[in-house]
């Protein structure tokens, strides 16, 4: 369980900053990883990620992995979706809803 909250940590800081460079166009990229399923907001985003062992997945398959047990552990990560601000318990959570979802909250 330890180890699973640690990815969890490290999975947010690594994409929860998003892309400064990436335009907020919603074109939904869906990638299976290291840790399963990744939403991201367009092709830019993704680009960042591919090099960190991320492909393009069809999303029915991409759901199939999505995250299903997130700590209790609460590090609430707040994240924006078409102007939208939404409060996550922690940053898991916040990608289970994404991934079950198709949001990119980021």
């Amino acid at each position: 369980m330890k180890a699973y909250t640690t990815l969890c940590l490290i999975f947010s800081i690594v994409f929860s900053s998003g892309n400064a460079d990436c335009p907020e166009t919603e074109d939904v990229v869906w990638a299976l990883g290291p840790i399963g399923c990744q939403v991201f907001r367009n092709a830019c985003f993704f680009a960042d990620a591919e090099g960190q062992g991320f492909s393009l997945s069809p999303k029915e398959e991409c759901q199939k992995h999505c995250p299903r047990n997130c700590s209790i552990f609460n590090s609430f990560s707040t994240a924006i979706y078409r102007g939208q601000s939404r409060v996550f318990g922690n940053s898991c959570v916040r990608e289970a809803y994404n991934c079950r979802s198709g949001e990119t909250y980021i």
